[in-house]
């Protein structure tokens, strides 16, 4: 059976990606679905020559620049990395719009997945 017959695709903000599998790796995925390793690898923020991990998200079309929520609550665990793959936004947006690449400890920290209510709260803090 391939990987395209294995993995269900699923949109997730409107992009289309997979659940990576045990033994899925950027070349079996790219090979069985008709894609490019270099789609793969950037698709998915991803240096060339790393591997998945089981049970990631993969992305099979480029991710967005804002995401389908406005923030994300930090929680225990979380990494830039993961909240752009879990909510399909570009990760180097991410960091951009959040001025850091390093997130705060659990609770402490709002992720802004949309640049409007990131400035709305901007203008809103300092006119206090």
């Amino acid at each position: 059976m391939s990987a395209k017959d294995a993995h269900q695709i699923k949109l997730r903000n409107r992009i289309k990606s997979i659940i990576a599998l045990k033994d899925d790796t950027p070349l079996s995925v790219s090979n069985s679905l008709g894609m490019n390793l270099w789609q793969v690898y950037k698709y998915n923020d991803m240096k060339k020559g790393a591997d998945f991990i089981s049970g990631q998200i993969i992305y099979l079309q480029p991710k967005k620049n804002r995401g389908s929520v406005d923030y994300h609550v930090v929680r225990k665990g979380d990494n830039m990395y993961n909240i752009s793959q879990f909510y399909g936004v570009k990760l180097e947006r991410l960091i951009k719009l959040n001025s850091s690449d390093k997130i705060g400890k659990r609770g402490e920290k709002r992720i802004y997945l949309r640049k409007a209510l990131f400035e709305n709260i901007i203008i809103t803090e300092s006119e206090k």
